[in-house]
């Protein structure tokens, strides 16, 4: 699972919007959710200045666990992920979910990369494209589909990526999964290049 949090941008363009305010969250906030390999049981943990924390306990299908933090903004854009002594920033955070194109820095000890990320909604889904630079081109790496609670995390998502690898899950939840209806809108071409 989990490329789960890594969704991620820089520069916000005018059309960029971001809906989420995460000033009215519970503290008792809670989920599970599971892929084919995993289930994620993401919790809240408090502020931390300006920023909020969420412990992420993976449990592998093979056994294996793993515990990760994300530092997310009041918009639920994540700025930081702390997994087993290694960072990934964001600058200055993600923009899923949200509408438009927009671009970040995702930057970890062993690469720095450009990305770009092109999202709309379809009705209550966000289709989210995202490219990497490779000199003066933008490479297509995933396209997201995905549904989101009322604080901007997933609740069922399915991902198609650049290389052919596909990667879908759902929340633990009593509502029915949208999955069929995610793989249709996700499995096709990029839009953009």
């Amino acid at each position: 699972m989990l490329r789960i949090a890594l969704f991620l941008i820089l520069f916000s363009t005018g059309i960029y919007a971001q809906p989420y305010d995460l000033t009215t969250l519970p503290t008792e906030y809670s989920f599970v959710s599971r892929d084919a390999t995993a289930t994620a049981t993401v919790r809240y943990l408090g502020r931390q200045g300006e920023l909020f924390l969420f412990d992420e306990h993976v449990e592998n299908t093979d056994g294996s666990e793993s515990r990760s933090t994300m530092y997310v903004n009041r918009q639920s854009q994540t700025v930081m992920f702390e997994s087993e002594g290694e960072a990934a920033r964001f600058t200055p955070h993600d923009c899923i979910p949200g509408v438009g194109v927009c671009h970040y820095i995702w930057e970890t000890e062993e690469s720095r990369d450009e990305m770009r990320t092109v999202s709309h909604l379809q009705r209550d889904v966000y289709i989210t494209e995202e490219f990497y630079r490779d000199g003066e081109e933008w490479i297509f790496w995933i396209r997201s589909c995905t549904t989101f609670d009322e604080y901007g995390f997933w609740i069922d998502f399915y991902r198609y990526y650049g290389d052919g690898e596909v990667e879908y899950g759902e929340r633990v939840h009593e509502a029915p999964s949208r999955l069929t209806e995610l793989k249709a809108l996700c499995n096709r071409a990029p839009l953009l290049s």
